[in-house]
């Protein structure tokens, strides 16, 4: 007689009496992909609501509570995403950049819209500098812009410490820039606490940086920040997006035989032992192996464990499934970036920032996923996102115009 709804499980818990057991379809997720795919949650009977859409819930009797019917409507799909550009056939490169530099501007100065102090994550990448660049001028006065750094970091992954980058972007248009230094004890110190602030098993380390990011940005007054969410799934922005494609052409008419020898050769290379460089050539072994093949390629470089037998008593290997299977699109790195959008983007990082902020009263706004920016983005031709090796090639066109190439 009961529906029982909260943005958060742990607010479900709470209730007195309620019972739950663990769901194995979302243990399953978790093992396979290191996060909990929409609409399962971790426990058994109760759901997400799948991104996009919304519930009808009807009474048959006001005074008894009794639910007549419960309908899921969708109100926005990406499935029904259309590749067509047939609207901007008319149109130059240089014209779609100015038609999508405008909607960038409209989003940023809606997103930044708020009668409470605003700031600006900055990382000194493509989407974030973009984000602080065209917010800055639209500004009478300097935008506060933010960067965490770990000084003590000594694991030699240069990509660890964005501090210096960001600090370089943030002088030269002009932002209040503040770098918030922390210790690897701010990292150990905050583990504990994890299982509260995400309340459901979330397998992505950088929940922890971006919680502690979070947690100082609002120490200092800040109440409402911009972050550059969904740039990455929009124009092509991981490294998967220009992989794939190339392993999948370079080695997919090879025999069976030859790419085991060459995915072989290449475990056998000497790496360092633990971090991201052994990550690496796993996954690019296993690319190797399965091309000719995109839907096992991008299974084996978005999966955790293909076997779940090996971690988890009685569950046997999932193989592919409807979360790593490609949707379809007019190219493979299309493909590949809506597959990314439907789910890794929405139960991964999206969780992961919705969690981190949630737990510091911090509202986080995503200027790049605004419908009329992903429109536009999905009809952009291919070589406009990804062309001779570069990624996120539109936004970095539109960067250029307000930061210097170096």
């Amino acid at each position: 007689k009961s529906f029982i709804f909260a943005s958060d499980l742990s607010a479900l818990r709470s209730i007195q009496g309620f019972d739950v057991e663990l769901s194995r379809s979302a243990i399953a997720s978790f093992f396979n992909q290191g996060f909990i795919s929409a609409p399962l949650s971790i426990e058994e009977g109760i759901y997400q609501l799948k991104p996009g859409h919304y519930l009808e819930i009807s009474l048959k009797n006001i005074d008894e509570s009794l639910f007549s019917k419960i309908k899921e409507k969708k109100w926005y799909d990406t499935s029904d995403i259309s590749f067509e550009s047939s609207q901007y056939k008319n149109h130059n490169k240089e014209e779609l950049l100015e038609i999508l530099k405008h909607r960038l501007l409209t989003s940023i100065e809606e997103k930044a819209i708020a009668d409470v102090p605003i700031g600006v994550f900055l990382s000194g990448g493509i989407d974030s500098s973009l984000i602080c660049s065209l917010l800055q001028i639209r500004s009478r006065k300097p935008i506060n812009s933010f960067t965490i750094t770990f000084p003590d970091n000594n694991e030699g992954e240069k990509g660890f410490n964005e501090g210096p980058y960001a600090k370089s972007i943030a002088e030269f248009i002009g932002t209040n820039h503040t770098e918030i230094s922390l210790s690897s004890n701010d990292l150990l110190n905050l583990i504990p606490n994890l299982s509260s602030i995400y309340s459901e098993p979330f397998a992505d380390s950088s929940q922890i940086p971006t919680h502690l990011l979070c947690r100082e940005v609002h120490k200092r007054g800040i109440k409402v920040a911009l972050s550059g969410d969904g740039a990455d799934e929009l124009f092509g922005g991981y490294n998967r997006h220009l992989l794939i494609p190339k392993i999948n052409g370079l080695f997919g008419k090879f025999p069976f035989e030859v790419k085991k020898l060459i995915s072989n050769i290449l475990f056998s290379l000497p790496y360092q032992k633990r971090g991201l460089a052994q990550q690496k050539i796993q996954k690019l072994a296993n690319s190797v192996l399965n091309a000719g093949n995109p839907d096992e390629i991008y299974y084996s470089l978005t999966t955790q464990f293909n076997d779940l037998s090996e971690v988890l008593r009685g569950f046997k290997s999932i193989g592919l499934n409807k979360y790593n299977t490609l949707p379809k699109a007019k190219t493979i790195a299309e493909s590949i970036m809506l597959a990314d959008l439907q789910n890794y983007l929405h139960s991964d990082i999206l969780v992961k920032t919705d969690r981190a902020s949630m737990a510091t009263s911090l509202e986080v706004r995503s200027p790049f996923l605004d419908h009329r920016i992903a429109e536009i983005a999905w009809k952009l031709p291919l070589e406009m996102k990804i062309i001779n090796n570069k990624t996120k090639f539109s936004l970095r066109k539109i960067l250029y115009e307000y930061i210097p190439r170096k």
